[in-house]
C-alpha cells in the first residue's frame, strides 16, 4: 500500500491515490518514516473530504469518517482523546517522540476512492497505509 510523505502532506496536503475498501481494516501509521526521525512535540494529522467551490460540505456527500470505531494499540491509546471527527473528516493530535511511530486502524464505512479524501500534516510527520 501507499507512503505519503511528510513533504507531500504539508500545507494544503496531498490525495489518496489508493481505494480504501469498505468492511477492510487498514493501519495508519504515523512517523514511522526513515525521513522523519526526529519529529518531536505535538503535531497533527488530518484526512478531510475536499470541500464544494464555496469552500463548505454543502451538497458534499460525506463518507462517514466519523461512522465507524477506530482501533488503537494499548500503548497508543492516548491519541484516542486528541482525535476530532466529523462526517466529513478526521484530525489526530499526535505527541510525538523521537522514532516512536503511531498506529491506529481504520475501518471505512464507506469505501474510499483515490482523490477522495486529501492527506494533511503539520510538522514532519509521515504516513504508511497497510491493510490488516
Amino acid at each position: 500500500m501507499a507512503i505519503y510523505s511528510a513533504a507531500n502532506m504539508a500545507g494544503a496536503g496531498t490525495p489518496i491515490t489508493e481505494t480504501l475498501a469498505q468492511g477492510n481494516g487498514y493501519h495508519f501509521d504515523l512517523n514511522s518514516g526513515a525521513d522523519t526521525p526526529n519529529v518531536i512535540g505535538t503535531n497533527y494529522f488530518v484526512m478531510e473530504q475536499p470541500t464544494n467551490s464555496s469552500g463548505n460540505y454543502e451538497g458534499v456527500s460525506d463518507l462517514g469518517l466519523n461512522a465507524r470505531d477506530i482501533v488503537y494499540p494499548a500503548s497508543d491509546f492516548p491519541i484516542k482523546s486528541s482525535m476530532i471527527r466529523t462526517p466529513y473528516t478526521l484530525t489526530v493530535a499526535l505527541n510525538c517522540v523521537v522514532g516512536t511511530m503511531i498506529r491506529f486502524t481504520f475501518y471505512p464505512d464507506k469505501t474510499i476512492n483515490p482523490f477522495e479524501v486529501n492527506f494533511r500534516s503539520t510538522g514532519n510527520i509521515d504516513l504508511r497505509i497497510s491493510s490488516v
